[in-house]
C-alpha cells in the first residue's frame, strides 16, 4: 500500500466520489466523514478493496475501501473495458444476483455499465445462487458473469464475483489486467451508463433455472435408491427454492426445512456470521435433524456455492469435515461409475487430505493435487483432457460433482450426498459406516487448520513475511517431538504446481504433514495439518488409531503456530515439549488406548457436553514476564479454533493477557466472540496505591479490555481492613465501568475455609460480576475445598436475593478430569443455569490441550 497521501487529496478524492454517488445512504455517510471524522475518511480513501481471482468483496460503505455502488460501477466498467479487448463478445454478459442488501442495486448498476459499453446483458430473473449464474454462462455461450454475492461473509458485506468464459473463475492474468484497469478508472458520470430499459439489457426466463435442474439432477443415477429423510437450511440465503426444485425433481422426498432459516433474509437475523463451518451456526438444523429422525442434515450458505453435512453418530450429530464430505462423494461416485470406462479425474488442492489419492487408486482413477482455491482445481480438469471429472473438492466446503458447473456447486452437491445415504440406507449402513471402512483401508486420516491473525503493521515491519522467509530458511527440525523429515517450498513451484507462498513439512516420514501458507486477501496465516495412522486391531483398533490422529494433528499445530506466529524467536519458546524426545519414520511413538483418556465418565454424550462446555468457559491465559507478541498471536490463533480438527468446538470464552498487549489481542480477536480480558490492579499481589491501580484498570479498558481479572487486597483483608479492601475494589469496579469484572481472591493465602467465605462475600458485595479462586502464581491454585467453599457462598448469596455471580475456577486445573470435577461441583450447588461462559471460567493455559484430547476419545 502506497503512503498516505496528504490530507487536501483524500478531500479532494472524496469529494469527486460523493459527486458520482447515487445511493443516498452512503452519500450521506461520506459527507458526514467529510464534515467531522478525517481519519475516518483517510482510511476510507487509502486503497480500495482488491480485486483479485474472486473479484471483490468487503463490507458496505461509503468510498473506494468499501463495497458501494460507485465502486460497483468502476469495476464493472474495467471488466467492459478487458473485455472490449478481445473483442470476443458474442453472447455478452450474464448478471446475477443474491439476496443481500444492495445486491439488486449493484446488479442493475453492472449491467448498466455494460449496456453503456455497448455489451449484450442478460440478467437473471431473481435473487438465484451462484452456481445457477456459472452454470448460465456455460450454458448460453456468454463472455462473463457477474455475481453479486458475499457468499458467507457476514452480515454488513457484500461483494462482486467474475466469471470468464465457459462458467469458470477468472485467472491469471487476466484477473490483474482488470485490477490494474480498476486502479486508472475514475467514477463514472450518468452518461456513462446505458438507461435500465436499454434494448441491449433483457431479462432471462425460467428456462435458464430449467436447463440448471436438468443437469445437476443428470449427475445422479437415474434408477437409484431415492429413500433418505433429510434435514435442510439455506441459512435465510437464496438456495432453498432451486435446491427443493431439484429434490423433488430427482424423485427425494422434501426435506425438513428449519423455518426461520427457510426465507431469504439479508438481515440474517439467527446467525450474523451465516459460515457453515462457524460454532453455533448449524444448531437449529442439527436440533430439527434430531426432532425429525433424519438421516442426514444438510445446510447450504447463502449464495449456496458450499456445502455443509452432519450425519448421527452415537445418539449426538456431527459435523463432517470439508475432507471427509469429500472423501466420502469420492468413494461413492468413483464406485458408482466403475462400469462406464474411461479416464476418470478427482481433484483436490494441496492442503486438502491425501486420503483422496489413496480412494482413487483403489478405483483405478486419477488424482490431480491443486494450489488452494477452486479456479485450480477446474484448471487441473483442463489441463487434463480425455478425462471425466469425477470430482473435485477443497476442505472449505466446496465441490463440484461432474461438470455441469465449472466452479463449486453446494446443490449439485448435496443433491449427490443425498443419493449417497440413499443407497446406504439401502444397505442397511450409514455415512459413519462408510468413512469407518475408508479407515479401516487406507489408514486413519484426521485433518485440521488454525488461522494465525496478524496485527496491522507499517510497511517496514511485515511479520508475516518474516514468518515465511523463516520457514524457507530455517525450518524446524522437529514440530512436537517429531522430526521434520522434508521441507518443501512452492516458492518456486514443483513438478506439478505452479508458484506460490506455501510452505509443506512432512513428518512421521511423510505420515503426517504441516502445510502454512498465508491469506491471499486477509492479514493472516493459515496452518493446517494431517496425520494417517495404521489400523491395527490388536492395538485398539480403530478408535485408537483415531484418538491418535486427532491428537497428533492437533500438537503438531500447538507447535507450528508458535513456531509461525513468533518469526524473531523461531519456537524457541517451546516448539519442542521438554520431556519429549524428537522421532523419525515409523519409529515415532504411538500411543494407543482401548479406554478413552483421563477424563472419561460412563455416560458419553454428557461427557461430550462437558467437555464442550468447558472449552466454551475457558480463559486461555499467557502472564509471563517473556510474553511477545508472537505469542498472542499463537494464544488468539488457539482461541478461535481449540480443536483443529473440529471447529463446532469453542471458541474459548476470552484470553487473558497482562495490559501492555491487551492492545494486540483486541485487534487480533475483533469481530470475534472472544472476549479480551486483561489482569489488573497491581496483579497478582494487589500492593500498589490506589490511586495507581485505577490508572491500570483504567488503561487496560482504554486498550480494548472487556473483562477485568483484578485481585483482592489480601494484606488489608488479612489484617482485619476488610472496609479497606472492600473500598478498593469498590473503586476498581467503578474504573473498569462496563468491563466484566473478575475479583481473584488467591484462596491459598486466606488459608481457612470461613476466610474464603467472608472474601467471596465481600467481593460480592463490591460489585464482582465472578469470583475466581487464583493468579496461578501463587503456592497453590484451586481446590475441589476452596471452590465448594465458595460455590455455597454464592448460592447463600442468592438464595437471599442477590442476583447470580459468577466462578472462576483458575490455577492448577491440568486435566479435563479436574474441570469435569469442578463442573459437577457447580452444577450440584448451583445449578445448571450456572453452565454458561457468564456464570463459570476455566482460567488455564495447559488445560485445553487436555479437554481437546478427551474430545477427540469422546
Amino acid at each position: 500500500m502506497t503512503r498516505r497521501p496528504p490530507a487536501a487529496r483524500i478531500r479532494d478524492e472524496a469529494r469527486r466520489w460523493l459527486a458520482a454517488d447515487p445511493d443516498p445512504d452512503t452519500a450521506a455517510e461520506l459527507q458526514r466523514l467529510l464534515d467531522a471524522d478525517p481519519v475516518e475518511l483517510g482510511r476510507r480513501f487509502t486503497g480500495r478493496l482488491a480485486f483479485g481471482t474472486a473479484g471483490i468483496r468487503g463490507r458496505m460503505g461509503a468510498g473506494p475501501a468499501r463495497m458501494n455502488r460507485v465502486l460497483v460501477r468502476i469495476v464493472t466498467s474495467a471488466l467492459a473495458q478487458r473485455l472490449s479487448q478481445d473483442g470476443r463478445l458474442d453472447g455478452g454478459v450474464i448478471v446475477g444476483y443474491d439476496a443481500r442488501h444492495r445486491s439488486r442495486e449493484f446488479a442493475a448498476d453492472a449491467a448498466r455499465v455494460l449496456a453503456g459499453h455497448g455489451i449484450g446483458v442478460t440478467v437473471l430473473p431473481e435473487p438465484l445462487p451462484t452456481p445457477v449464474l456459472a452454470f448460465a454462462v456455460k450454458h448460453l455461450g456468454a463472455a462473463a458473469g457477474v455475481m453479486v454475492t458475499a457468499s458467507h461473509n457476514p452480515r454488513p458485506d457484500n461483494g462482486y464475483k467474475v466469471y470468464w468464459r465457459g462458467g469458470s473463475l477468472l485467472a491469471a492474468p487476466v484477473d490483474s489486467e482488470i485490477s490494474r484497469i480498476i486502479e486508472g478508472t475514475a467514477p463514472l458520470a450518468p452518461g456513462d451508463l446505458a438507461p435500465a430499459d436499454d434494448p441491449l439489457i433483457v431479462t432471462a426466463g425460467g428456462d435458464v433455472i430449467e436447463a440448471y435442474l436438468e443437469a445437476v439432477v443428470g449427475l445422479l443415477a437415474p434408477a437409484g435408491p431415492r429413500s433418505v429423510r433429510m434435514a435442510y437450511t439455506p441459512l435465510h440465503g437464496v438456495g432453498a427454492d432451486t435446491f427443493l426444485r431439484a429434490v423433488s425433481r430427482a424423485g427425494f422426498d422434501p426435506p425438513q426445512v428449519v423455518a426461520d432459516q427457510a426465507e431469504p433474509d439479508p438481515e440474517f437475523p439467527t446467525t450474523p456470521f451465516p459460515n457453515p463451518e462457524e460454532t453455533g451456526v448449524l444448531d437449529r438444523l442439527l436440533r430439527l435433524a434430531a426432532g425429525a429422525g433424519a438421516d442426514v442434515a444438510l445446510a447450504h450458505d447463502p449464495d449456496a456455492d458450499r456445502l455443509a453435512v452432519a450425519v448421527p453418530t452415537g445418539g449426538r450429530w456431527r459435523l463432517l469435515t470439508g475432507d471427509e464430505t469429500g472423501c466420502l462423494l469420492a468413494e461413492h461416485l468413483l464406485r458408482r461409475s466403475s462400469s462406464r470406462g474411461g479416464r476418470r479425474l478427482v481433484i483436490n488442492t494441496v492442503v486438502s487430505s491425501r486420503l483422496l489419492p489413496r480412494i482413487a487408486a483403489d478405483h483405478g482413477a486419477e488424482w490431480a493435487e491443486t494450489l488452494t482455491g477452486f479456479k485450480w482445481i477446474m484448471q487441473a480438469h483442463s489441463q487434463k483432457p480425455g478425462h471425466d471429472l469425477v470430482l473435485g473438492y477443497e476442505d472449505a466446503l466446496g465441490y463440484a460433482v461432474g461438470e455441469a458447473v465449472g466452479d463449486k456447486d453446494g446443490i449439485g452437491a448435496a443433491l449427490a450426498m443425498a443419493e449417497l445415504v440413499a443407497n446406504l440406507r439401502a444397505e442397511g449402513r450409514t455415512p459413519v459406516d462408510l468413512l469407518d471402512d475408508l479407515h479401516r483401508r487406507h489408514g486413519a486420516h484426521a485433518t485440521g487448520q488454525r488461522s494465525i491473525r496478524f496485527e496491522s503493521t507499517s510497511p517496514d515491519d511485515q511479520p508475516m513475511a518474516r514468518a515465511m522467509d523463516g520457514l524457507r530458511t530455517t525450518p524446524p527440525p522437529e514440530l512436537a517431538g517429531a522430526a521434520v523429515t522434508a521441507v518443501h517450498d512452492l516458492a518456486d513451484g514443483s513438478e506439478h504446481l505452479p508458484p506460490a507462498e506455501v510452505v509443506v513439512l512432512e513428518l512421521y516420514g511423510a505420515e503426517a504433514r504441516v502445510i502454512v501458507r498465508p491469506s491471499g486477501t486477509e492479514p493472516k496465516m493459515k496452518v493446517y495439518a494431517e496425520a494417517v495412522v495404521d489400523v491395527d486391531d490388536a492395538a485398539g483398533g480403530l478408535r485408537s488409531a483415531r484418538i491418535e490422529a486427532r491428537t497428533r494433528i492437533t500438537k503438531l499445530l500447538d507447535a507450528a503456530v508458535r513456531h509461525v506466529a513468533d518469526p524473531e524467536r523461531h519456537g524457541r519458546d517451546g516448539v519442542t515439549a521438554a520431556t519429549e524426545t524428537p522421532s523419525t519414520g515409523k519409529t515415532a511413538t504411538v500411543i494407543r488406548t482401548t479406554e478413552p483418556p483421563d477424563g472419561s465418565r460412563a455416560d458419553g454424550m454428557q461427557r461430550a457436553d462437558d467437555l464442550r462446555l468447558v472449552v466454551r468457559c475457558t480463559d486461555l491465559t499467557t502472564l509471563e514476564g517473556d510474553d511477545t507478541p508472537g505469542r498472542i498471536r499463537a494464544l488468539c490463533s488457539q482461541a478461535l479454533r481449540p480443536d483443529p480438527a473440529d471447529p463446532t468446538v469453542g471458541p474459548v470464552a476470552a484470553v487473558c493477557v497482562y495490559p501492555a498487549l491487551a492492545p494486540l489481542a483486541a485487534e487480533l480477536l475483533a469481530d470475534t466472540p472472544v472476549a479480551v480480558a486483561s489482569v489488573a490492579g497491581a496483579f497478582p499481589s494487589g500492593l500498589s496505591p490506589l490511586e495507581v491501580k485505577v490508572a491500570e484498570v483504567q488503561a487496560a479498558v482504554a486498550a480494548g479490555a472487556t473483562e477485568i481479572d483484578t485481585v483482592l487486597n489480601r494484606s488489608a483483608f488479612l489484617s482485619g481492613h476488610h472496609d479497606e479492601a472492600a473500598a478498593e475494589l469498590r473503586a476498581l469496579k467503578e474504573a473498569a465501568g462496563r468491563a466484566h469484572f473478575k475479583v481473584i481472591l488467591e484462596v491459598c493465602e486466606l488459608g481457612t475455609p470461613g476466610a474464603i467465605a467472608e472474601a467471596t462475600r465481600l467481593a460480592v458485595d463490591a460489585g464482582a460480576d465472578m469470583v475466581k479462586t487464583s493468579t496461578g502464581k501463587g503456592a497453590s491454585g484451586a481446590s475441589p475445598e476452596a471452590v465448594q467453599v465458595m460455590a455455597s457462598t454464592l448460592a447463600a448469596h442468592c438464595a437471599a436475593g442477590g442476583g447470580p455471580v459468577g466462578i472462576k475456577v483458575a490455577g492448577g486445573v491440568r486435566t479435563a478430569a479436574d474441570a469435569i470435577g469442578y463442573v459437577d461441583m457447580v452444577r450440584s450447588v448451583l445449578g445448571t443455569e450456572w453452565l454458561t461462559p457468564d456464570r463459570l471460567r476455566f482460567g488455564a493455559s495447559s488445560l485445553l490441550a487436555s479437554v481437546v484430547a478427551a474430545l477427540a476419545a469422546a
